[in-house]
């Protein structure tokens, strides 16, 4: 087979380059890590109609180039270049999950700790409620990161994991802040209608955790060909993300429960992200199952946008 053509995204002409159609994964990995650190780089073939397809080159493989082709359903006739990418900086993402649950609740110790430090143990129900709150759900989140959630890819890159720290961290800092400002003295003791809302937000939290621990054991029965499972769990019910409108719920319940913009404020843009993602999975898996799929919704009951 004729040697490859190699470009590299965002520089001018081709490379030389020893590779095949024959070749295997692991020497189009090593010979694509001579050029951009491995962390770095994102390969992918490029067809004739300008359509591409991945090539995995993080793990070593035997399979070829030619088989990877075919695989994805292409002519080996229509390959016309060997894309490489240089993505930047990048960190992985199970360590940017832990940084922004764990800085949120190094905030959300911190704030109850100062007040019984400075103010002789000031700290009223409502504050410590919603601490306890705060805590145990980042304590879950953290949990969850380590031993549920998957990664479809290892890293994220570095600008868009400090945004993303950045957001998580800075309103844990104004959440907690307002929960203590001014003492306790400012702030109601806590009628049955706020315990009411805290125990909307824990059933909320118990019904996310079941529905990420449903989405692990999809991922982990899925057969390889499959790209996407339809979570089928009670939990689920109708909804396509019901993991997002739970965690919506959850926060949205705390609001309700102490009454603070800024924890309105943090649904509203997390709701925002949130149906984003939602509406994205959901058309992925309209793809894949259309008949099971126009009965369902993506993040709302009976909203489809």
């Amino acid at each position: 087979m004729s040697a490859l053509t190699v470009k590299v995204a965002g520089r001018a002409g081709t490379l030389d380059c020893p590779l095949s159609l024959a070749s295997s994964l692991s020497e189009v990995a090593q010979f694509s890590a001579g050029i951009i650190p491995p962390r770095r780089l994102i390969v992918s073939a490029v067809f004739a109609d300008k359509s591409r397809v991945p090539v995995p080159i993080s793990t070593p493989s035997t399979e070829t180039l030619a088989a990877l082709v075919s695989a994805a359903g292409k002519d080996a006739e229509d390959f016309e270049y060997l894309r490489l990418k240089d993505i930047g900086p990048q960190i992985g993402y199970r360590t940017t999950f832990l940084l922004e649950y764990l800085l949120p609740l190094a905030a959300h110790v911190f704030f109850p700790l100062r007040a019984l430090a400075c103010r002789r143990l000031s700290v009223c129900a409502f504050q410590a409620s919603l601490s306890l709150c705060f805590i145990a759900h980042f304590v879950k989140r953290i949990i969850e990161t380590l031993f549920v959630h998957t990664f479809s890819r290892a890293t994220m890159p570095v600008k868009r994991a400090a945004i993303n720290i950045s957001y998580y961290t800075g309103f844990a800092v104004l959440i907690s802040r307002a929960v203590y400002a001014g003492g306790s003295r400012f702030h109601p003791q806590p009628t049955c209608r706020f315990f009411f809302f805290l125990g909307c937000w824990l059933a909320a939290e118990l019904c996310n955790g079941l529905a990420h621990l449903h989405l692990r054991l999809l991922r982990d029965s899925r057969a390889a060909h499959e790209p996407y499972s339809l979570p089928r769990h009670p939990v689920f019910g109708r909804v396509t993300c019901a993991n997002y409108l739970y965690e919506i719920l959850g926060w949205a319940s705390l609001g309700a429960a102490s009454r603070l913009p800024v924890i309105w404020v943090f649904t509203a843009f997390g709701t925002w992200q949130m149906h984003r993602w939602a509406l994205q999975k959901h058309r992925r898996l309209q793809k894949l199952y259309p008949e099971e799929m126009a009965r369902r919704w993506p993040l709302v009951p009976f909203l489809r946008v």
